[in-house]
């Protein structure tokens, strides 16, 4: 009887143990499958800063507002419009574009991006909705607007939109008087009453001396065919012409 009892206990630790071991081993696996998806989900960027070779020298515009800005640590570059302004995949983005070419040229300030995309909001609701309050608590040094053109021009009447371009601009101009404030439109659309839209829109902004940096003076012909990236793309490099000469 003895010599059962014996037996029946180390065959019950054989069992506890081999159970132990593969409880063990499938908790391993879980553990390191759990790290490669951390591993995932960390995006390049947030390891390696990516630097770049401009083909641009600071001067202009760019290197007003930073000398005035100079004793702060921080340059912040906003974006805010339509969803013109994020429309293909996010590093191919003119924002995203611009960010490392205002790096390499303010090397001794952290330049940092915030991009506001009121998707298909029109300049009514953009008011409405409180995201010109989000800017001027965000206090940019430099301040890109996409003029909400490519949401009003079909939804509301170009006095509508003009007049609500200068309540902007009013506010905006009041609040932040040490930001550069630049206009830029969206893309083109081969549309005629887009067009019309956008040509009383850039009068109106050179009659009230704001800046207005059209890059439709660099596009070719038939642009809609162009990849989106390709819209960006020009789009970036007429901003940093403007910005630096």
């Amino acid at each position: 009887m003895r010599q059962f009892v014996y037996y029946a206990i180390i065959l019950t630790t054989i069992i506890i143990i081999f159970l132990g071991y593969i409880h063990y081993e499938d908790k391993l696996a879980t553990i390191t499958a759990d790290t490669e998806d951390i591993k995932l989900q960390l995006p390049s960027e947030a390891i390696q800063e990516e630097v770049v070779e401009s083909q641009y020298e600071l001067g202009g515009l760019l290197e007003e507002v930073a000398k005035q800005n100079e004793e702060e640590e921080e340059f912040l570059l906003m974006v805010i419009g339509s969803s013109a302004v994020s429309s293909t995949e996010e590093n191919s983005s003119m924002p995203q574009l611009l960010l490392p070419q205002f790096k390499t040229l303010l090397p001794s300030q952290n330049v940092a991006l915030t991009v506001i995309d009121v998707k298909e909001a029109t300049s009514s609701e953009v008011l409405a909705d409180n995201y010109i309050e989000k800017v001027i608590k965000n206090n940019p040094d430099l301040l890109v607007i996409e003029p909400f053109l490519l949401n009003d021009y079909d939804q509301l009447s170009i006095e509508d939109s003009l007049e609500n371009l200068e309540t902007v601009m009013s506010e905006l101009t009041e609040e932040l008087s040490d930001t550069l404030i630049v206009l830029s439109p969206p893309h083109p659309l081969e549309d005629d009453k887009y067009l019309r839209f956008t040509n009383k829109m850039k009068a109106f902004a050179i009659e009230q001396k704001y800046l207005y940096a059209d890059h439709w003076e660099a596009w070719p012909a038939k642009a809609n065919e162009l990849p989106k990236e390709k819209w960006h793309s020009i789009w970036t490099d007429y901003l940093m012409d403007f910005f630096v000469n």
